[in-house]
């Protein structure tokens, strides 16, 4: 029996049959192209659950009974020397999260530690204990007001107004100390949140071509979730127009990039949900207006949709389950809810159901193969600021230095030049050659801890949080000044050209500087914002700390840069408020 398709604009996702053929023809076309895929799971959760039920018909052909993907459907990007294979099809208009690592957002996040990582359970905690305490105290003043307005000659009134009216004091304290309590640990974390760590997914003991996060509590997912699409949010508002208006009125008219991330979820019940969904490389101002555009929240998305935002229809019933965690389910009955409100006339033009119908579906590209999965998120990262580099939408300056250095660093490893030019700004280091450079890369940009950077300490020295910071400083003073060698002696009028060393070339192609014969002091001023923006990011609160550092000195810039440069520590106390950016050095250019 032939079912007739609907013409409803709100789509359904694909039925799992068709789901492991995308699966199978994902790792064939990976194949040939000699990419690293995504783990099955991934695409069959995360990519072919979001999916319109005709769309992976269309991506898919089957020639001499070899399923592939359609050669119209995908297309290589080279990013270095290494290699992304992105699958380009329409997904659901609200299958894609915002990505927590927006460089835009840069300035939001900390270093992650254990520390701050404890920090932000305990915040987590106090925020739930401080909403219980103001619904008590609520609660405890509306029982005090009933006592205090209710006519009666009982003999016991007075003594039980005065028991609720203590009661209410109480509660009105207690508030006030878990308000103060939190206040407190906002200023230990420096009002930021440590930045979430994110990897390569690994299967069978190969890194794949996905990503995933560590294992977070619920609450702490919930509220992580929420914190990076708060600063999206305050971010976007540079615009000078309103994106959710312009995406309602005439769709989406730009592709974003997007990759398989999971999230590993810890519930009450010792219980672990692993949900796979699709994360915006590029495009997370829109991805985050189509869900605003929906009215669905991100952390819903992550941590599960309450069956009450999408119920069924009268006629069946939900299941026994609070949350949905299954993407297919949640997307399904989206659409069914949208479909069955735009269908009726009494729906206003305000609704979700009329407003988000320009983005019932929207073009996307998808990371599904690569040659390096190990360093997916450094390109992606790099193909993100690029992105961004080249937009309209005006920067916060921080984030804009902050992914010029990322940028820096990345040239650094492409060049095969990062682990010489540690070797030499540490000539007493333990090992250069012990460095594991894909960890030395998150350290210096803040994406993961200082450990990596051991190796880079003198021998005998005590390895302490202080120390490794002081480290990392030294290192990026070093990336962002390298050290270019003597002007010999001329012996001969002849024209001589300047020997500027190995590692100035780097700075100067991605920084985009002229020639060492025309740099001047506005120059060397701008890489002392960038170097002062990259150290700020060391000296962000975040509990790891409790002394002020002494930076170590770098070798010397001949004319460019001083013999030893003081990174400026702030008060990391409890109810002090750290300072955004350390002093950075004067110096000018020769």
């Amino acid at each position: 029996m032939t079912v007739k398709r609907s013409d409803d604009i709100y789509p359904q996702v694909s039925a799992p049959a068709w789901a492991d053929k995308l699966a199978e023809a994902i790792e064939n076309t990976c194949a040939d192209h000699e990419v690293v895929p995504p783990p099955r799971e991934a695409v069959l959760e995360g990519l072919a659950a979001a999916l319109p039920d005709t769309e992976i018909k269309a991506l898919i052909t089957a020639p001499r009974n070899r399923r592939v993907l359609k050669p119209s459907a995908s297309r290589i990007v080279q990013a270095g020397d290494e290699k992304v294979l992105l699958l380009m099809c329409d997904v659901h208009g609200a299958a894609v999260l915002p990505w927590d690592l927006n460089d835009r957002t840069a300035v939001c996040w900390s270093s992650p530690s254990p520390e701050a990582s404890q920090r932000v359970k305990d915040l987590v905690a106090a925020e739930l204990a401080l909403q219980d305490a103001t619904k008590s105290a609520k609660t405890a003043e509306k029982a005090r007001e009933a006592l205090r307005r209710t006519p009666g000659d009982d003999t016991y009134a007075p003594q039980a107004l005065a028991a609720a009216t203590q009661k209410h004091q109480d509660a009105v304290r207690r508030v006030h100390e878990l308000e103060s309590e939190r206040r407190a640990l906002l200023a230990a974390l420096g009002h930021r949140r440590p930045r979430p760590v994110v990897r390569a997914v690994q299967e069978n003991g190969q890194p794949m071509a996905a990503l995933t996060l560590t294992e977070q509590p619920y609450a702490v997912a919930v509220h992580m979730q929420r914190y990076a699409a708060d600063n999206l949010e305050r971010a976007g508002k540079t615009r000078g127009y309103d994106l959710a208006e312009s995406l309602a009125d005439t769709g989406q008219l730009s592709k974003g990039m997007n990759v398989l991330q999971q999230w590993q979820i810890a519930h009450a019940d010792g219980t672990v949900s692993r949900p796979w969904r699709l994360a915006a490389v590029t495009g997370n101002n829109r991805a985050l207006a189509r869900l605003d555009v929906f009215k669905v929240r991100p952390e819903h998305l992550v941590t599960g949709m309450p069956q009450s935002l999408v119920p069924m229809p009268k006629d069946k019933k939900d299941g026994p389950e609070p949350l949905l965690l299954s993407q297919r389910e949640v997307l399904n009955r989206l659409s069914a809810k949208l479909n069955r409100d735009g269908a009726k006339p009494e729906t206003e033009a305000t609704d979700p159901s009329r407003r988000a119908a320009k983005i019932a579906t929207v073009s996307a590209e998808i990371v599904i193969g690569c040659t390096k999965p190990e360093a997916l998120e450094h390109v992606l990262r790099a193909l993100n600021v690029n992105d961004h580099l080249r937009g309209i939408q005006p920067y916060d300056e921080d984030a804009r230095l902050i992914a010029l250095f990322a940028t820096l660093v990345d040239a650094y490893a492409r060049e095969s030049l990062l682990a010489d030019a540690l070797a030499e700004a540490f000539p007493d280091a333990r090992g250069v050659d012990l460095l594991d450079l894909v960890g030395v890369r998150d350290a210096l940009t803040v994406n993961g801890p200082l450990d990596p950077l051991e190796p880079l300490l003198r021998a005998g020295s005590d390895v302490s949080p202080v120390a490794l910071r002081d480290v990392a400083v030294s290192a990026i003073t070093a990336l962002v000044f390298p050290g270019i060698p003597p002007m010999p002696q001329q012996q001969t009028n002849a024209r001589a050209v300047r020997d500027t060393g190995r590692f100035w070339p780097v700075v100067r192609g991605t920084l985009q500087e002229p020639a060492w014969s025309q740099i001047r002091a506005k120059t060397a001023e701008a890489r002392t914002r960038l170097w002062s923006a990259a150290v700020a990011q060391l000296f962000a609160c975040t509990g790891a700390t409790s002394s002020p550092p002494s930076v170590s000195s770098a070798p010397r810039r001949p004319g460019r840069a001083p013999d030893r440069i003081r990174g400026r520590s702030r008060n990391c106390s409890l109810g002090r408020r750290p300072a955004t950016r350390p002093r950075g050095p004067r110096w000018s250019s020769g």
